[in-house]
């Protein structure tokens, strides 16, 4: 398995010109955090897409570096380019500051083998549990009420083939009120009144997009909470201070 990590995204939180990769999170960037993860797990190679500041950053020689594209569908096919495109490849965002070595390697062991791309939602209830007072955008399904995940496992020629659908994939991600009415009149009504099931999501991708999809239910929080907003950072900067003191109550992690 290999990684490719996308940090490449603007900083809309305010008061810094850095690269939102390049936030501090307690003490340090979020970007150096997760590629610290990643390090950490049985990964072939980890390509970092982001600003020329990336290049050399780390010395370990399982992590190149790829100059990030004007948008993020650029940014991945930018990353896809240095992967080899018969193994499969796990692609996540740079804004997980609380993600774990943990949590990464559960899903790839839970992920399951023969899909073309496999998405983590995550129940709303162990958000809520983990993370009290985090806001995030949730969807109903039959099974329950779900958040998406910040990363994929796919097959990069999937994806590649994909490429000019990804612009729009990416940006309807959470919107997923509009992403429902693309995909039809029938399957949005569905999803507000709850009767969609992700076996239902499954199949419409793969007559939309003719691949072979898989929604895992993940209940590992750290997974689902990326930081958005300036409120995000502060919330996730008070968790990684109980996490490091050892305390329980706001910083469950499953």
């Amino acid at each position: 398995m290999q990684a490719i990590v996308l940090a490449g995204g603007e900083n809309n939180i305010g008061g810094e010109e850095l690269p939102e990769a390049f936030l501090p999170v307690g003490g340090k960037y979020m970007l150096d955090r997760l590629v610290e993860v990643l390090l950490a797990c049985p990964f072939s190679r980890i390509v970092v897409v982001g600003p020329p500041a990336v290049a050399g950053r780390y010395p370990d020689r399982r992590v190149s570096f790829a100059p990030a594209g004007v948008t993020p569908a650029t940014s991945l096919l930018a990353g896809l380019e240095r992967v080899d495109e018969e193994e499969e490849v796990f692609i996540v965002t740079a804004d997980l500051p609380l993600l774990r070595r943990e949590t990464v390697l559960a899903f790839l062991q839970e992920a399951g083998k023969g899909y073309d791309l496999i998405y983590p939602v995550v129940p709303r209830e162990t958000i809520e549990k983990d993370f009290p007072g985090g806001r995030r955008t949730y969807v109903r399904l039959r099974e329950g009420v779900f958040t998406g995940g910040n990363a994929v496992i796919a097959r990069p020629r999937m994806l590649k083939a994909l490429a000019g659908e990804l612009e729009g994939i990416i940006s309807l991600r959470k919107r997923p009120w509009r992403l429902a009415r693309r995909l039809g009149v029938s399957f949005l009504f569905r999803l507000v009144l709850g009767r969609l099931s992700i076996a239902d999501v499954e199949k419409k991708v793969e007559e939309m997009f003719h691949l072979r999809g898989k929604g895992l239910i993940f209940p590992y929080a750290d997974m689902g909470f990326d930081v958005d907003k300036a409120d995000d950072l502060e919330k996730v900067t008070l968790w990684l201070q109980k996490r490091r003191r050892g305390k329980e109550g706001e910083c469950n992690f499953h």
